[in-house]
C-alpha cells in the first residue's frame, strides 16, 4: 500500500516521504489495520491523509457539468451550475471553476459551494462530490464557455486533470419577465414625464426672460 497526503495548495507525497509505524503481532494484522482505515484523517485546514490498500485500484474521476436552469434564470435572475464528480478513488480531489479560461474566485458576486465531504459509494470503494457555481443572469449570458476542472491526486506523485464544459445558450432578453417589462415601462414613463416637465419649465423660464427684456420697464433710457 501507499499513503497519499494532499495539502492546500495540494501536494501528494510518496510513501518514502512519510514515517508510518505499526506494531504487528501476526501476519494478518497489518491487512486488517489497512482495511480499518475507512475515513481519511485530517491535519488542520486543507490537509487530508488517505491510506490506499494493496488491492485498492486507483479510479480517475468522471466529471459532468450541468448548465443553469432557464426557469431559475428567468424567475430569480440567478443561475446555478452543478459539477458532479463521481467514481473516483482515493478521495483526494480539488475542484476549480473557470469562465472563458479565467479562474473564478469564490466571492459574493460569484459564490461557489463545494461539498465539505465526499460521498462514498455503497457498492464500491469510490467517491463522489458536487460543486455549485451561482452566476447572475448577466454573467451567465456574457460567458462563452464555463469549465469545471478537477485535479485528482492518485498513488504516489500521480496527478491527473479532468474537466467538463458548457456553453451557455439563450439570449438575455429571453429571461426578462413580464413584471420586469412592466417595471421598465413604468420607469420609462416616469423618466419621460420628468423630462417633459423640465422642458416645459425651461420653456416658461425662457419665455419670461424674453418678455422681461422686451417689456417697457425692462428697457434702459438714455
Amino acid at each position: 500500500g501507499s499513503v497519499c497526503l494532499s495539502l492546500c495548495p495540494c501536494l501528494c507525497l510518496p510513501l518514502p516521504s512519510l514515517s508510518l509505524s505499526l506494531t504487528v503481532s501476526q501476519p494478518g494484522d497489518i491487512r486488517q489495520t489497512l482495511l480499518a482505515v475507512y475515513n481519511p484523517a485530517f491535519f488542520g485546514s486543507g490537509s487530508k491523509l488517505a491510506v490506499i490498500g494493496p488491492k485498492d485500484e486507483i479510479q480517475p474521476p468522471k466529471v459532468f457539468l450541468y448548465d443553469a436552469s432557464h426557469d431559475e434564470l428567468r424567475t430569480e435572475n440567478w443561475g446555478t451550475l452543478v459539477c458532479l464528480v463521481s467514481e473516483f478513488y482515493p478521495d483526494t480531489v480539488e475542484i476549480e471553476w473557470k469562465i472563458d479560461g479565467a479562474l473564478v474566485k469564490n466571492e459574493d458576486s460569484r459564490p461557489i459551494h463545494t461539498d465539505l465531504k465526499s460521498l462514498k459509494s455503497k457498492s464500491s470503494s469510490t467517491y463522489s462530490v458536487t460543486s455549485r457555481l451561482r452566476l447572475s443572469v448577466n454573467d451567465w449570458a456574457d460567458a462563452k464557455l464555463i469549465t469545471c476542472r478537477v485535479t485528482h491526486f492518485g498513488e504516489g506523485t500521480t496527478i491527473t486533470n479532468h474537466e467538463a464544459n458548457v456553453e451557455p445558450t439563450g439570449e438575455l432578453c429571453a429571461f426578462i419577465t413580464k413584471d420586469d417589462i412592466q417595471e421598465r415601462m413604468v420607469t420609462g414613463k416616469l423618466t419621460y414625464l420628468i423630462l417633459l416637465c423640465k422642458s416645459i419649465l425651461f420653456g416658461v423660464f425662457i419665455s419670461f426672460v424674453v418678455w422681461k427684456i422686451k417689456s417697457p420697464s425692462g428697457k434702459r433710457f438714455d
